[in-house]
């Protein structure tokens, strides 16, 4: 890193778990996150957005814009048929 460069986080979804995988259920993140390494929710987001001195609406923004493109990219596609 430059001496000009600032250090950055990883995008929140390299925080995903393997945990939604069934045969993974049991499996944990290799760093904790919030102190925690399993069962993350938004305020663990925000708690680490506090600790980096930012606000916590923009962890909800770094949440929320993701899911609002996925939501709209689902209706796109229509009823799931099978």
């Amino acid at each position: 890193m430059g001496p000009d460069e600032l250090p950055a986080v990883a995008p929140p979804y390299d925080a995903v778990t393997t945990g939604v995988f069934p045969r993974l259920a049991r499996d944990r993140m290799a760093l904790k996150f919030n102190g925690k390494d399993d069962r993350l929710h938004r305020a663990d987001f925000q708690a680490i957005a506090a600790t980096a001195g930012l606000k916590a609406a923009d962890a909800d923004t770094t949440i929320d814009e993701p899911l609002s493109a996925l939501a709209l990219k689902l209706d796109d596609l229509g009823p799931c048929r099978r």
